[in-house]
């Protein structure tokens, strides 16, 4: 990697830019499964209704914390 600023501030918004899409699929696993873990006796527990709300709580949160695309580099 190069010792310059630019590139290492473009390869750090590539970073965070592909783990934030690589989890996408995590979290939508984690909701489904949750989902259909709490219908699968075909009785909803508070326990299984808490657990499949906090799953979609961290997908929505994921989503909104989308990394910029375009991120100025303020130069000294």
């Amino acid at each position: 990697m190069d010792s310059n600023p630019s590139s290492a501030a473009a390869f750090s918004a590539s970073l965070k830019q592909g783990i934030w899409i690589l989890c996408i699929p995590a979290w939508l696993f984690g909701t489904i499964e949750r989902g259909t873990t709490a219908m699968s006796d075909h009785v909803l527990s508070t326990s299984d209704v808490i657990q499949v709300l906090t799953a979609a709580f961290f997908l929505a949160s994921w989503l909104l914390l989308k990394p910029n695309k375009h991120r100025t580099v303020v130069k000294p």
